[in-house]
């Protein structure tokens, strides 16, 4: 399903667009898209981190938007299609959920809220809109990707308030990074024995890269885009909270 959308979709766009002779084709991807567990701890997050080379192994979203750039550049390419890539961190804001993937796991009501004091790459809505704004109007940005994520990034516990806030039914369950990279190693085990049964989400290679305290670079976008997030992070929260509906979908 995710393939179809992101993939098939965005080819049959690019395909439009150069028939429409469209100027330039911007193109909405993910900072997912990284191989961030190849960085230590405390690094800096930017456009120059590699590409996941395994996307199949982090699931199906990161697997989609990993071939949807690949199959964007591939077909502006062919189409002699202009092309920049935005890549933002988690969209969140009135009508999306703040809560996501990269706080903690969740089954049901309860989740576990992993090395709460992190910060997460996280950008307001009204500022990744703006930042997509930029990428089609600036000159001279053909072939290049930029990551967008807020100046003020909000912590995991931060998001976990807000949600509660908006009236978001959880549980708790503070739990540091260390334990959380040890379960995995044995969910491991239990996957290997289960010969592949088990769900992966909880496997070494998905959670470490997904809990993993970065620092996140949004330089290349303030220096090229001439961009700024023009909403600070407690109004951001605060804008969110006020929607009020926690069930729709969040971007991870």
């Amino acid at each position: 399903m995710l393939v179809r959308q992101n993939v098939a979709a965005t080819r049959a766009l690019t395909e439009a667009a150069a028939a429409c002779r469209i100027r330039r084709f911007v193109l909405v991807s993910s900072l997912s898209v990284y191989a961030s567990q190849s960085l230590r701890g405390r690094s800096v997050l930017d456009e120059r981190c590699p590409i996941e080379p395994a996307p199949e192994r982090r699931g199906a979203y990161v697997y989609s938007k990993v071939l949807q750039e690949a199959a964007c550049r591939d077909s502006c390419r062919v189409h002699s299609l202009p092309l920049v890539v935005i890549r933002p961190g988690v969209i969140y804001g009135p009508g999306r959920s703040c809560l996501s993937d990269r706080v903690g796991p969740r089954l049901g009501r309860l989740l576990a809220l992993v090395d709460p004091d992190r910060p997460l790459p996280y950008t307001f809505v009204a500022n990744c809109a703006s930042a997509v704004v930029a990428a089609a109007l600036t000159d001279g940005l053909e072939g290049q990707a930029f990551n967008v994520v807020d100046d003020e990034l909000p912590t995991a516990r931060q998001i976990v308030d807000a949600y509660r806030q908006s009236g978001g039914d959880l549980g708790v369950v503070e739990v540091p990074r260390w334990a959380m990279t040890s379960l995995s190693r044995l969910y491991a085990w239990w996957h290997a024995r289960s010969e592949g049964m088990l769900p992966s989400g909880l496997l070494p290679y998905v959670v470490e890269p997904m809990y993993q305290p970065l620092r996140f670079s949004n330089a290349a976008a303030r220096m090229r885009l001439q961009w700024r997030p023009r909403v600070d992070v407690r109004t951001a929260l605060r804008l969110t909270v006020e929607d009020g509906d926690t069930t729709r979908a969040f971007a991870t």
